[in-house]
């Protein structure tokens, strides 16, 4: 097999294919000179994701949370949602070098190498060498490289930009991060504002266009709202591509499959993926190593059957996502200003369709809902349209 990327998705599948003590030989393919050198995400987790990885994750655990609020920059209210299990801020780079470290003596790798195509059970290198595999697994992250190229998708659609930094400055709530979404800055754009501790807040942005200007010009808001004290020192803003589209029904052409970012494996609503890329690299790990023969590929309609319910939750949440990011400040400003006079419940902060759904049935949602179902609906049509 070969494993082409070694960020936390084949990383994850590398822990579980040894974990599940698979037996054939595989090579891990990595562009970059180490692992860990994508700092883009904002490292926030559900005590799920800790579950399942620990105790990797024991060593990477920077803040624990216990509440979210919601807003826009055209209202004094929020929304308060209280998280029943708590969410973490984690190291991303120390948990992949310490994920690395668990799986590198299990399998051969080569580094500074990119696999340029894949033809039929051979894959062509930039450094002009030939690998054959009878299993290639592409976990090379947002750039779909590979995925336009072998399943001859167009570049574009179904990603946002975000950047972000980590201040030194006081948040005044440590144990509660802050999502407000404003058109200020851009259309479709929204902030967020993480506690590391008691004096760094980890600072960011989304949307179809970001700088580092727009970046700064957020945190000032922030500090205005009193979200954030004034920022002491600004760190290195770092960023990437966001994905907002949930995964397909196949993953796969033949025998090269696809997980993490090149699968689509990411939360619509917000991007995440760390806990989606591990639940479907543990699904394919588990279901490659139940097979007596890599040859016959029948060990992905197991892989396809405990994935499901994944896919479903996950198109769930893609359809609330156009929704969501399709309304304009005016109208999410209304839609706040109605439903922010209670507290609500969160169980779980990476599978929360169930509580979006509960929270459906609240009567100050359900008249908001009715009260704007106008722009709702004319907000959905908009970006079905798109």
């Amino acid at each position: 097999m070969v494993i082409v990327g070694l960020g936390p998705a084949g990383l994850s599948l590398l822990y579980f294919l040894k974990k599940f003590k698979f037996n054939g030989s595989v090579l891990g393919i990595e562009a970059k000179r180490e692992v860990g050198l994508n700092k883009h995400c904002a490292g926030l987790v559900s005590s799920s994701f800790i579950k399942l990885m620990w105790p990797i994750t024991k060593k990477t655990i920077i803040n624990r949370l216990s509440s979210f609020t919601v807003t826009t920059l055209t209202t004094s209210k929020k929304v308060y949602v209280n998280l029943l299990e708590e969410a973490y801020v984690i190291d991303r780079i120390a948990y992949e070098r310490i994920l690395f470290e668990n799986v590198s003596n299990f399998n051969d790798y080569l580094f500074k190498q990119q696999a340029i195509d894949i033809v039929g059970n051979t894959a062509n290198l930039s450094s002009k060498n030939r690998v054959r595999a009878k299993i290639f697994v592409i976990a090379e992250g947002y750039v779909h490289r590979l995925r336009r190229k072998i399943l001859g998708e167009k570049k574009g659609e179904r990603k946002i930009y975000g950047i972000q930094e980590d201040i030194i400055a006081k948040p005044y709530d440590k144990t509660s991060f802050s999502v407000i979404f404003t058109d200020t800055f851009a259309k479709g754009f929204f902030g967020w504002a993480i506690p590391l501790d008691e004096r760094k807040v980890r600072v960011g942005i989304g949307g179809s266009k970001v700088s580092i200007g727009m970046l700064r010009a957020f945190e000032k808001q922030l500090v205005k709202r009193r979200i954030i004290s004034e920022p002491i020192k600004h760190g290195e803003p770092y960023g990437g591509v966001i994905l907002t589209s949930p995964p397909e029904r196949l993953d796969h052409k033949g025998k090269v499959i696809f997980i993490g970012d090149s699968g689509f494996h990411v939360k619509p609503i917000t991007g995440g993926g760390l806990f989606i890329h591990t639940l479907f690299s543990r699904s394919l790990a588990r279901s490659i190593t139940a097979t007596d023969n890599l040859d016959d590929i029948g060990f992905l309609n197991r892989y396809y059957g405990e994935t499901a319910v994944f896919r479903r939750k996950l198109r769930l949440q893609g359809l609330i996502a156009k929704i969501l990011h399709e309304l304009n400040e005016e109208e999410k400003t209304k839609i706040i200003n109605d439903i922010s006079g209670e507290e609500y419940y969160l169980r779980n902060y990476d599978f929360h369709e169930k509580d979006i759904l509960l929270l459906l049935t609240k009567l100050q949602i359900v008249k908001s809902v009715m009260k704007h179902s106008h722009s709702i609906i004319a907000a959905f049509l908009r970006r079905m349209a798109q």
